[in-house]
């Protein structure tokens, strides 16, 4: 996630953004987990690459469906107004 932008340039770090993934349902023959939980605000938050969910070799075939609780901690300053920002995901 890079870094929120609001109004007049106003700013929430991406690191104030974590999420709790989850798999929502997947093939019979995948054997998917979620990720781990990842804090806003600890250990970058998800400014840096986070795993949304995991399979091992040979049993990733298929299709699941995955999902995420996401999690804002904005500082106690922060202008109000609307902010956007763009989380990029990649299949490997």
């Amino acid at each position: 996630v890079g870094v929120r932008e609001g109004a007049d340039g106003a700013s929430i770090p991406a690191a104030d953004l974590g999420w709790v993934p989850a798999v929502i349902d997947h093939s019979a023959s995948q054997t998917v987990q979620a990720g781990p939980t990842v804090d806003p605000g600890g250990n970058g938050g998800l400014s840096t690459p986070q795993q949304l969910a995991t399979a091992p070799a040979g049993a990733s075939n298929g299709t699941a469906h995955l999902g995420a609780t996401l999690h804002l901690q904005a500082p106690t300053d922060t202008a109000l107004g609307s902010y956007t920002a763009t989380l990029t995901l990649t299949a490997i």
